[in-house]
Protein backbone atom coordinates (compact mmCIF):
# COMPACT_ATOMS: atom_id res chain seq x y z
CA UNK A 1 0.00 0.00 0.00
CA UNK A 2 3.06 2.37 0.58
CA UNK A 3 4.62 1.50 -2.47
CA UNK A 4 1.21 2.67 -4.10
CA UNK A 5 0.76 5.77 -2.30
CA UNK A 6 4.62 6.58 -3.61
CA UNK A 7 3.56 5.85 -7.35
CA UNK A 8 0.46 8.08 -7.28
CA UNK A 9 3.14 10.82 -5.49
CA UNK A 10 5.47 10.26 -8.10
CA UNK A 11 2.52 9.93 -11.23
CA UNK A 12 1.26 13.61 -9.56
CA UNK A 13 4.63 15.08 -9.66
CA UNK A 14 5.72 13.77 -13.15
CA UNK A 15 2.30 15.59 -14.02
CA UNK A 16 3.55 18.76 -12.42
CA UNK A 17 6.57 18.71 -14.02
CA UNK A 18 4.91 18.07 -17.39
CA UNK A 19 2.64 20.59 -17.43
CA UNK A 20 5.66 22.74 -16.01
CA UNK A 21 8.06 21.86 -19.23
CA UNK A 22 4.75 22.26 -21.75
CA UNK A 23 4.30 26.30 -20.29
CA UNK A 24 7.88 26.24 -20.26
CA UNK A 25 8.35 25.04 -24.20
CA UNK A 26 5.15 27.03 -24.18
CA UNK A 27 6.83 30.41 -23.37
CA UNK A 28 10.36 29.40 -25.16
CA UNK A 29 7.85 29.09 -28.63
CA UNK A 30 6.55 32.27 -28.59
CA UNK A 31 9.66 34.07 -27.99
CA UNK A 32 11.09 32.06 -30.60
CA UNK A 33 8.69 33.47 -32.73
CA UNK A 34 9.87 37.04 -31.93
CA UNK A 35 13.25 36.17 -32.30
CA UNK A 36 12.99 34.30 -35.22
CA UNK A 37 12.53 37.27 -37.57
CA UNK A 38 15.51 39.12 -36.08
CA UNK A 39 17.66 36.29 -36.61
CA UNK A 40 16.85 36.03 -40.35
CA UNK A 41 17.85 39.93 -40.82
CA UNK A 42 20.98 39.40 -38.60
CA UNK A 43 22.02 36.42 -40.77
CA UNK A 44 20.85 38.97 -43.88
CA UNK A 45 22.66 41.78 -42.89
CA UNK A 46 25.86 39.99 -41.24
CA UNK A 47 26.46 36.08 -42.61
CA UNK A 48 29.42 35.83 -41.33
CA UNK A 49 31.88 37.10 -38.43
CA UNK A 50 34.15 37.46 -41.21
CA UNK A 51 32.11 39.13 -43.14
CA UNK A 52 31.23 41.18 -39.94
CA UNK A 53 34.97 42.16 -39.81
CA UNK A 54 34.94 43.13 -43.07
CA UNK A 55 31.96 45.29 -42.84
CA UNK A 56 33.70 46.86 -39.86
CA UNK A 57 36.22 47.74 -42.06
CA UNK A 58 34.81 49.47 -44.54
CA UNK A 59 33.06 51.60 -42.54
CA UNK A 60 36.53 52.52 -40.91
CA UNK A 61 38.37 52.95 -43.94
CA UNK A 62 35.22 55.02 -45.12
CA UNK A 63 35.52 57.04 -41.74
CA UNK A 64 39.29 57.86 -42.55
CA UNK A 65 38.69 58.62 -45.82
CA UNK A 66 36.20 61.25 -45.32
CA UNK A 67 38.28 62.27 -42.53
CA UNK A 68 41.43 62.68 -44.90
CA UNK A 69 39.28 64.35 -48.01
CA UNK A 70 38.20 67.04 -45.29
CA UNK A 71 41.63 67.70 -44.17
CA UNK A 72 43.07 67.91 -47.24
CA UNK A 73 39.70 70.61 -48.51
CA UNK A 74 41.21 72.49 -45.37
CA UNK A 75 44.51 72.23 -46.57
CA UNK A 76 43.88 73.22 -50.29
CA UNK A 77 41.60 76.22 -48.76
CA UNK A 78 44.93 77.44 -46.77
CA UNK A 79 46.94 76.59 -49.35
CA UNK A 80 44.68 78.79 -52.18
CA UNK A 81 44.93 81.71 -49.70
CA UNK A 82 48.43 81.40 -48.88
CA UNK A 83 49.27 81.72 -52.63
CA UNK A 84 46.51 84.56 -53.28
CA UNK A 85 48.57 86.85 -50.31
CA UNK A 86 51.78 85.55 -52.36
CA UNK A 87 50.89 87.32 -55.76
CA UNK A 88 49.34 90.13 -53.31
CA UNK A 89 53.38 90.33 -52.31
CA UNK A 90 54.91 89.86 -55.19
CA UNK A 91 52.53 92.72 -57.44
CA UNK A 92 53.53 95.15 -54.42
CA UNK A 93 57.30 94.12 -54.60
CA UNK A 94 57.34 95.00 -58.18
CA UNK A 95 55.58 98.37 -57.63
CA UNK A 96 58.05 99.47 -54.62
CA UNK A 97 61.08 98.02 -57.06
CA UNK A 98 59.87 100.37 -59.80
CA UNK A 99 58.91 102.81 -58.00
CA UNK A 100 62.70 102.49 -56.42
CA UNK A 101 64.42 102.46 -60.05
CA UNK A 102 62.55 105.79 -60.80
CA UNK A 103 63.57 107.13 -57.30
CA UNK A 104 67.41 106.20 -58.19
CA UNK A 105 67.22 107.89 -61.70
CA UNK A 106 66.30 110.37 -60.68
CA UNK A 107 68.80 110.55 -57.70
CA UNK A 108 71.70 109.65 -60.46
CA UNK A 109 70.41 112.41 -62.88
CA UNK A 110 70.02 115.27 -60.24
CA UNK A 111 72.40 114.79 -57.66
CA UNK A 112 75.73 115.28 -59.37
CA UNK A 113 74.40 118.91 -60.54
CA UNK A 114 73.07 119.45 -57.02
CA UNK A 115 76.51 119.29 -55.71
CA UNK A 116 78.24 121.25 -58.47
CA UNK A 117 75.72 123.64 -57.52
CA UNK A 118 76.62 123.58 -54.26
CA UNK A 119 79.98 123.77 -54.50
CA UNK A 120 79.85 126.57 -56.63
CA UNK A 121 77.40 128.18 -54.20
CA UNK A 122 79.98 127.47 -51.45
CA UNK A 123 83.26 128.37 -53.26
CA UNK A 124 81.21 132.04 -54.36
CA UNK A 125 80.19 132.67 -51.01
CA UNK A 126 83.71 132.15 -49.68
CA UNK A 127 84.61 134.43 -52.55
CA UNK A 128 82.35 137.05 -51.58
CA UNK A 129 84.00 136.96 -47.78
CA UNK A 130 87.15 136.74 -48.26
Amino acid sequence: MRVKMELAQYVVELRMHRRKAGDLLESTKSVDSLVRPLQLTIRLIVPCSRCQVLKLLDLRNYDVASRNATALRHFAEVTSTENHLMVQIAKHTSRDSRTMRITSFIAVTFLPATLLSVRSTFLASAKLNA
